[in-house]
């Protein structure tokens, strides 16, 4: 990334970043987690800057003052336990990696790949632009998957496998996964979706649960990022999705469950969603159950606000549950030792706190929560 040299404006933080609002960190209305204090010399006063949000339980104040400006001009990565941009925090309301900028942007073009356990927030004391894409996602791809920054919290649980050829069900979060199919077998057990999770805590996606007798390649939750700044423009996207469910090897082995997506968080008086601009974070499809003789399919995932998330295709039937536009259960398998289809992800949750109406909300998947700023 490229640091251009600009000095910092550090005025009005109040508001600008939410901190209108009772401090979850104190309970006492807010007024003394952002209040100016002495400098060394007792000469001047050193404002601290925070951001809130009390009903996610997200906040935190820096250290120090943010960096000049931040600039990704090309692909890059994040990762949330390592990264030298994860400022120094004196306050927070749980372990995060906070980037924290005068302005932040991403150019046309340039992909940053966000990884690591902690939940990932842009902080900005100006504006963030984003023209390319912030890839939060958790993905199965080729070789090893990858996961996205903050999935699977202490809040899942454990999703529900399934047992004796049943598939394993879909993680829950914003909306509810769908069930595992059954297998043909008579003892075949298929797992359960959770209840969708309420939406009060910043956190990522929850974990599809495994498919009997598999192969233990369990699929992540949709990570969790969160924007501040006073004006933020989006013409490129941001992608929190789960990952789908793994596919499985020959001997009727149940399908994996795909994983839920994960969250977004906007927090700007002033937000432009632009034609091409996209948020998404749709959970993963289920994978397919395999049979003696065929292996069964990996589920899908989303790569668009909007595209077909497709369940893996098993061995005897047992095809994985479709995860877009609704999380769908995992299909029975039949004829020859037909393993059950891992249910699809529930999808994950965006939260927009802003003063601009947003109409119809066009390219954002799931609905969006706004709320007043």
């Amino acid at each position: 990334m490229r640091l251009a040299v600009l000095l910092l404006l550090t005025c009005g933080c109040r508001q600008i970043f939410g901190l209108d609002t009772p401090d979850p960190l104190r309970g006492d209305g807010g007024n003394a987690i952002d209040a100016a204090s002495d400098g060394a010399d007792g000469s001047f006063d050193a404002p601290r800057l925070c951001f809130s949000r009390p009903s996610l339980h997200l906040a935190a104040c820096l250290a120090g003052a943010p960096m000049p400006d931040l600039d990704a001009p090309a692909s890059t990565s994040i990762d949330t336990d390592t990264s030298a941009y994860c400022a120094p925090l004196t306050t927070s309301s749980q372990d995060m990696c906070v980037v924290a900028a005068s302005s932040i942007s991403i150019a046309s073009g340039a992909s940053v790949r966000v990884t690591g356990s902690r939940p990932l927030v842009l902080f900005s004391t100006i504006a963030i632009q984003l023209d390319g894409v912030l890839d939060i996602a958790s993905h199965l791809g080729i070789g090893l998957p990858t996961a996205g920054a903050g999935e699977d919290p202490p809040a899942c649980g454990a999703t529900q496998g399934g047992a004796s050829q049943g598939g394993g069900a879909g993680g829950s979060f914003g909306s509810s996964g769908g069930d595992g199919g059954r297998g043909v077998d008579n003892n075949s057990v298929p797992g359960l979706a959770q209840s969708a999770l309420p939406i009060t805590a910043f956190h990522g996606g929850c974990r599809g649960g495994l498919g009997a007798n598999g192969n233990a390649q369990v699929a992540y939750g949709g990570g969790a990022i969160a924007l501040f700044a006073a004006v933020i423009t989006i013409n490129g996207s941001i992608n929190a999705s789960g990952m789908g469910g793994p596919g499985e090897a020959i001997s009727s082995r149940g399908g994996n469950g795909g994983a839920s997506g994960g969250m977004i968080v906007i927090s700007a008086p002033i937000v432009t969603l632009g034609t091409q601009g996209q948020l998404f974070a749709n959970g993963g499809a289920g994978g397919g159950g395999s049979s003696n003789s065929t292996v069964g399919q990996a589920g899908g995932e989303a790569t668009s606000f909007n595209s077909p998330i497709s369940g893996g295709q098993g061995g005897n039937n047992g095809d994985g549950g479709n995860a877009y536009p609704m999380p769908e259960n995992g299909q029975a398998g039949a004829g020859a030792a037909g393993a059950g289809g891992g249910g699809a992800g529930g999808a994950g949750a965006i939260v927009i706190f802003t003063e601009t109406t947003f109409s119809g909300q066009p390219r954002i998947s799931p609905t969006a929560q706004v709320l007043s700023y």
